[in-house]
């Protein structure tokens, strides 16, 4: 990280660390994660441990914050965010 600052950073962005603990097994906290990530800290993006779930991941998503994660959606979260984006799509044409 300290090689990247030296560097000038990412787009011109200086790394830092920014944690949050959180249980993966107690869905209220992984929202107060994200809104710590998001709203709080107000991070560039958020690196998500496996953990993570796609509850979170759109928690992040709705707030514009990029997340990256070695999650895997499933079929089922797939298509509930299609079903999704087809309705915003609905919206804005009316």
């Amino acid at each position: 990280m300290d090689e990247i600052n030296e560097r000038g950073g990412v787009a011109g962005r200086r790394l830092t660390v920014e944690m949050t603990r959180y249980s993966p097994i107690v869905p209220a906290e992984i929202q107060t994660a994200c809104v710590e990530q998001a709203e709080d800290k107000k991070v560039f993006v958020t690196l998500a441990s496996l953990l993570f779930n796609s509850d979170g991941e759109r928690c992040l998503a709705s707030k514009q914050t990029p997340v990256l994660t070695s999650n895997s959606p499933s079929l089922a979260d797939l298509r509930h965010d299609a079903e999704r984006m087809r309705g915003l799509d609905h919206r804005r044409d009316s």
